[in-house]
């Protein structure tokens, strides 16, 4: 970049897995950073793509790293609502498919070798389900402290991902029709009601979306 390099790509293509909590905490830290580096070198606009992410469901061999579905589940929910929060355009999940072990050691998979889906793959659905053909619009501050919320729009259409870095918390989001509340695996589906412009609910530690209208 210093050398003039910036005007030679479209895409600049990092990756990210839960393994450096002290600098890169969370997807979004990483996409900063990498920004960061580009504008302070005078580059700016480019796209950013996330090429690689993933969590794993099984014991790798470190405490500090050890999976299960239950946190696949979430880094999906959580990390891809603060990818894209951040601003990145493609987020890509690796590896989707199972592959005979002893290639594949690191289990997170999506697909298993008999082609049906495992693991977090409901999670990964409902996500794409819920934001897809809306604009990711970044971090929704309008939330009590310790609640995270991103808020995906397009036209009279929006969805926010929210959930508690604490305890479970009330939230009131501006809705004037109808607000649907859906569960991260999109196995909870309650419509929402709607009083004085405001629909109310609970959030706690596993994310939920609730979709406006």
């Amino acid at each position: 970049l210093q050398y003039g390099a910036g005007q030679y790509f479209d895409v600049a293509n990092l990756h990210y897995y839960p393994i450096n909590f002290v600098e890169f905490p969370t997807m979004a830290h990483k996409i900063e950073e990498i920004r960061g580096i580009m504008e302070r070198n005078g580059v700016y606009g480019k796209r950013i793509w996330v090429t690689e992410t993933g969590m794993w469901v099984n014991d790798v061999g470190n405490p500090a790293f050890e999976g299960s579905i239950e946190k696949q589940r979430n880094f999906i929910a959580k990390e891809f609502a603060r990818g894209f929060g951040a601003g990145a355009d493609n987020i890509f999940w690796f590896d989707v498919v199972e592959r005979p072990l002893p290639d594949d050691v690191v289990h997170r998979w999506l697909i298993d070798m008999e082609h049906q889906p495992v693991n977090g793959y409901t999670t990964y659905q409902t996500f794409a389900e819920q934001v897809v053909g809306l604009y990711a619009k970044g971090v929704y501050s309008g939330v009590p402290a310790g609640i995270e919320a991103y808020a995906f729009n397009k036209g009279e259409r929006s969805v926010y991902v929210l959930w508690s870095n604490a305890v479970t918390q009330t939230v009131s989001l501006p809705a004037l029709n109808a607000a649907v509340l859906t569960g991260r695996d999109g196995d909870v589906v309650d419509e929402l009601p709607v009083e004085s412009g405001m629909a109310t609910f609970d959030v706690g530690i596993v994310p939920v979306f609730v979709e406006i209208h």
